[in-house]
This record gives C-alpha cells, structure tokens and sequence, in this order.
C-alpha cells in the first residue's frame, strides 16, 4: 500500500525537499505549546514533548475519519535507516502504519518513534508525509486540491502550497485565501460561454488556522493570504 502510494504521489521526491519547509510549519506550532515559558530556561526533554505535542496536532488536525496514522519503521529496518544505509524505496516496502484513536494515544505513538523521526541521517520528513496523507486519506486529499494532479513537491524540492496547508489547517487546498472563489471561462482568459458547467471553484482556507502563513510571496502579490 505504501509503495503504490509513493508512486502514485511522487513521494520520495520529498527525500531532496527541503527539511526547512516542513519545519516552518512545525516549529511555530512548538513555540504555541512552549508560550508560556518565555525566557525560561527550557530543559531537552521539553523541547521534545514539544514536538511530539505539535506532530500530534498536525496529524489530528488532518483527520478525515476518527483515527490518525503514525507511519513508523520496524526495527530490523530502523537502525539502517538512521545512518542513512537504506534507501527511500526500501525504507517505502518495511514501513509500518499504527493507528491512533485518541490525541493521547497518539502522543504516545509519536514518542515512541521520535528516534526514527529525529535521526540525523534517518527518513523522519518521510515517514511524517506518510502519516499526513494517510491520515487525510489519498483520495480526500486529492479532492482538496484544485487540481488533483498536483504534486506535493514543486519545482527546486520546495514544498508545494497544497502540503504547506495541510500541514497547517489539515486540508490539501490550493490557495491561502478565505473559503472559496468562482472562476468562470471568461476570467480564466478561455474560449466558451460562462455556464455553471464552465466555472470553477478554487479552494481556499475554510477556518482560521491555529498557526498562520507569513510569505515573502504575498508582498510580491502572486499570493493573497486570507480575505
């Protein structure tokens, strides 16, 4: 299941991503759980509960059904993979998928495998996109896109604006404005009438994420974020 999976989404491209993307998403929501501790001085075993309490709400927030999914690597295999002597496709056919039914049962699982997550040479990016869009659902996630040929990963390894949003608001859409927009033929500069079979919907965020986006490409303005 995995293997078709990282065909089907090109996945193990993200191996050549780059690591900062998903961190942008991942440290602010540490910096929400870590709040109320300004200029405190924070121990190491905070800093990682504080990551395995901000996976956790990704992966709860991108639920499509009342269970999330921790992507992990059986020992036989994890080891390797931590110093980087397995490939993406052998580490795709041993993965293992572990379900959750409760944000506490999850933290759990999460902490459990933060070794192979935080490995230094390890495949934590990975098996994260793993455990997202199985969480989400393949078919869901390809329904929140505005095309559903879209690929995770852009041009030059950069994540694409759809995994930047389901990381933060736990839905695959397209765009970072406020709910939803109708491009008819006429304003999408094609040929035709403009009848309700012409237009489309573009997608964007439907609630107030708990974390916002904050992108160079929006003084530019190619992006408009929120309204």
């Amino acid at each position: 299941r995995l293997a078709s999976l990282a065909a089907a989404w090109h996945i193990e491209d993200y191996t050549e991503a780059r690591a900062c993307e998903a961190d942008s998403q991942v440290t602010p929501c540490m910096l929400v759980y870590l709040q109320g501790l300004w200029g405190a001085e924070v121990a190491p075993d905070m800093l990682l509960d504080a990551l395995v309490h901000s996976l956790a709400v990704i992966l709860w927030t991108a639920r499509s059904s009342s269970c999330a999914t921790v992507v992990v690597l059986p020992q036989a295999t994890a080891a390797p993979a931590a110093r980087g002597l397995c490939d993406a496709a052998q580490l795709t056919r041993s993965a293992q998928m572990v379900t959750a039914a409760s944000m506490q049962q999850l933290e759990g699982l999460l902490k459990a495998a933060m070794p192979q997550y935080c490995a230094r040479k390890g495949w934590g990016l990975l098996l994260l996109l793993y455990s997202l869009l199985l969480t989400r659902g393949c078919a869901i996630t390809k329904q929140d896109m505005d095309d559903p040929s879209t690929c995770l990963i852009d041009h030059h390894g950069y994540c694409s604006m759809e995994l930047v949003n389901l990381m933060l608001t736990g839905v695959a859409v397209s765009n970072v404005f406020d709910g939803k927009r109708q491009l008819d033929a006429a304003d999408s500069g094609l040929d035709g009438s403009t009848a309700d079979d012409d237009k489309q919907v573009l997608r964007g965020v439907a609630s107030q994420a708990r974390v916002g986006l904050l992108t160079l490409f929006e003084w530019y303005r190619y992006v408009e974020v929120g309204q």
